[in-house]
């Protein structure tokens, strides 16, 4: 019994993952780096091609534009005003404003 359980904890230590993907709130805001945030959304704007959401970064009371290409019906049940939500992506500082295009929601 000793040898297999300690087989099973041989083979937890060798079999580690090939890939690591970090879902930490970031400590600060890096610019062309991925970021990982809480957001408050303020409002959604739909256009034919995409969809506009500006938000508040919780953590630093930023100001935040979020451009969705290409949206599809799930975006609008997953973006809804007035709800709080973490995302990550790659942070711009775009217009006077920070922006991230086509986010995941965590």
């Amino acid at each position: 019994m000793l040898n297999k359980e300690l087989v099973n904890k041989l083979s937890l230590t060798l079999n580690t993952p090939k890939k690591y993907h970090d879902s930490h709130l970031s400590s600060q805001l890096l610019l062309d780096s991925r970021v990982v945030v809480e957001i408050k959304i303020l409002s959604i704007i739909k256009n034919f091609k995409n969809l506009k959401i500006d938000a508040i970064i919780c953590k630093f009371h930023k100001r935040l534009t979020i451009t969705i290409f290409n949206h599809k019906p799930f975006h609008f049940v997953m973006f809804r005003v007035g709800e709080s939500i973490y995302i990550e992506g790659i942070l711009k500082y775009k217009f006077g404003t920070h922006q991230i295009a086509n986010p995941k929601e965590i």
